[in-house]
């Protein structure tokens, strides 16, 4: 059996999965930054399934925030940061 592991998105090309079985961990890189939030004095860590959720839940909310996701390996337009 032969495993590739790749670390971020921009690695894979088309011709490399087509006719493979893949399988996406983004595990390592989510408790890490939240590990690493949650030191820095964070209080409180809320995930939402979509960009839209996040921004709507970040403008409802009106204390201390920082908004963070990414979208292909970047911030989205009005966040705070990214991952």
């Amino acid at each position: 059996m032969r495993v590739d592991v790749l670390f971020t998105p921009k690695e894979i090309q088309p011709g490399d999965i087509a006719d493979r079985s893949v399988v996406v961990f983004d595990v390592l890189r989510a408790t890490t930054t939240i590990t690493a939030a949650l030191a820095a004095g964070i209080s409180e860590i809320r995930v939402f399934d979509s960009l839209e959720s996040a921004r709507s839940a970040a403008g409802a909310f009106t204390g201390p925030k920082l908004l963070c996701g990414e979208r292909h390996t970047v911030p989205p337009d009005g966040f705070d940061l990214g991952n």
